[in-house]
């Protein structure tokens, strides 16, 4: 076995110190308590894992391996896309900040695949699932009323009120997802029970945020995951698993009611409310797409133009927000797929997807382990997710999809937990 260098242990520490800890940061003081502390760890550690990084290549002490030359070249051409779109947009501030965040994920995604070489699957799994195990015990403590560390306002919500320590349920929900996912992959890599137990814990508290987004991706996934390993089973599955997954849902009382509450409003035409109020942004989104298709309105600044595209959709298209609710402004389009292309055009879009593939076409070259049953079906429930929310402008769940990425690029054939 190769022996790894200060450097690489710097950066492989630096990384499962990251795993650990940002799920968990918050902040008791400001407004923002949970989202932004979490931002804010995850550019200073892409910050430092860089630098560390870069050092060590100019002073020769690490040598990129000629493996990561793919994913480092599409990297590379998605920054400077982000930045011809940037220097183009109409909002620069914004477009600055946007790229920040971009630039750090981008950065830390390489760093991974290339520090996590030097850690084990097992090291990985301890780190992600110590974070995970407090947030989900803490959201089904939250679900069944037995205790809830957070004050609301009266009136709000019983689902809002389940957040953990992440703020939201969806943002809980699309952490979870990921969690579960990469716990069943051990489970039948290894067929060691901590694993089971595991995904039964993150499993359940990801139903428990009724988080339908995630609860569909996370399915598509395991499906995807099941055609790997059993082929004929998993097409079978493949096929009646919707119906399996839609009667669940239906008998789940939480779920179900919301189920139920999305067909009436389908039946009556309220296209608004099954959309979750999400429509105007939707269409706003791909009309900045039809006016910019090349390079976008800018990077960040969707919700710069939100208001002018909306009052021009509410005079075009009348019928299409009917039931969906007025006053709105929309910060995020909750579908990143749809925000890709109207902040950075038709280009920048491919190449995110074309780096998601990168993740995924790694699963071809690998003969056994746990890499190559999750690869496939972790850039499967990413691009869902990515569908209809903006968990991958979320730190926690990006830093657990970016860290399974990385990590699915960096372990080799004979790696297990």
């Amino acid at each position: 076995m190769r022996w790894h260098s200060a450097w690489e242990r710097a950066l492989a520490a630096l990384i499962l110190l990251g795993t650990l800890a940002t799920p968990l940061v918050i902040s008791w003081g400001g407004q923002d308590h949970f989202r932004l502390p979490k931002q804010l760890l995850l550019v200073a550690l892409a910050i430092i894992c860089t630098a560390v990084a870069a050092m060590g290549l100019v002073l020769r002490k690490l040598e990129w391996p000629l493996d990561l030359r793919l994913p480092l070249a599409i990297a590379a051409a998605g920054l400077g896309w982000g930045v011809v779109s940037g220097i183009a947009s109409t909002n620069r501030a914004l477009s600055i900040q946007a790229l920040l965040w971009g630039a750090s994920v981008a950065a830390l995604f390489l760093v991974m695949a290339f520090a996590l070489r030097v850690a084990s699957v097992t090291m990985l799994a301890v780190a992600l699932f110590i974070p995970g195990l407090i947030n989900a015990s803490l959201l089904l403590l939250q679900a069944f009323e037995i205790w809830n560390p957070w004050t609301f306002d009266a009136g709000m919500p019983r689902r809002l009120m389940r957040n953990a320590l992440l703020g939201n349920p969806n943002d809980v929900g699309a952490y979870l997802g990921v969690l579960t996912l990469f716990a069943i992959a051990l489970l039948l890599t290894t067929k060691r029970w901590p694993y089971a137990l595991v995904a039964a814990t993150t499993g359940a508290a990801l139903v428990a945020t009724e988080t339908l987004t995630a609860i569909v991706a996370l399915s598509a996934a395991l499906i995807v995951m099941l055609i790997i390993r059993m082929p004929r089973i998993g097409v079978a599955v493949g096929v009646i698993a919707p119906l399996l997954v839609l009667t669940a849902l239906l008998l789940y009382p939480a779920t179900g009611v919301r189920v139920r509450a999305l067909e009436r409003s389908a039946r009556a035409g309220m296209w608004g409310e099954v959309m979750s109020a999400r429509l105007p942004a939707f269409v706003a989104a791909w009309e900045m797409f039809r006016d910019h298709p090349l390079l976008g309105v800018g990077p960040g600044c969707f919700k710069f133009h939100y208001m002018s595209y909306y009052a021009e959709i509410e005079r075009r298209y009348p019928r299409l927000l009917v039931n969906a609710p007025k006053g709105t402004i929309f910060v995020q389009t909750h579908n990143d797929q749809l925000q890709l292309l109207a902040e950075i055009g038709l280009p920048g879009y491919l190449l995110v997807i074309a780096g998601i593939g990168v993740l995924a076409m790694r699963a071809f070259r690998r003969s056994r382990g746990v890499a190559r049953l999750l690869a496939i079906p972790l850039a499967t429930l990413v691009l869902v997710m990515m569908l209809a929310s903006f968990s991958m402008q979320l730190a926690a769940p990006v830093w657990t999809c970016i860290v399974l990425g990385g990590g699915c690029l960096a372990w080799s054939d004979s790696d297990v937990a």
